[in-house]
């Protein structure tokens, strides 16, 4: 086994378009288009649960129920939301498809 990324890596996908993504959502939050904040927040949500993104997916499911209950915090989670995103590197995923 070598320590190299492998060419299909939906880990580095997904990093790379994460700062894009929470900078859409943060605007739809701001904009007050409730339903594209949800769509942009389960969809983050979901593929960060797939991927093992475990503190990222339950921030935004969090931020998901803020937003769609109009809650106050929403600030302070969107907040946490872009500190964990801005924290998380590859070697935060495990790129072992192959366990023997």
């Amino acid at each position: 086994m070598t320590d190299s990324i492998p060419i299909d890596c939906p880990q580095c996908d997904y990093l790379a378009l994460l700062d894009e993504r929470v900078q859409q959502i943060a605007q739809a939050i701001r904009d007050g288009r409730d339903d594209d904040s949800i769509n942009g927040l389960l969809a983050l949500e979901t593929s960060s649960h797939r991927l093992g993104a475990d503190e990222l997916s339950l921030l935004a499911a969090a931020l998901r129920l803020a937003v769609g209950h109009h809650q106050p915090d929403m600030g302070v989670l969107l907040s946490e939301l872009a500190r964990a995103a801005a924290r998380l590197t590859l070697k935060d995923f495990s790129t072992d498809t192959n366990p023997e």
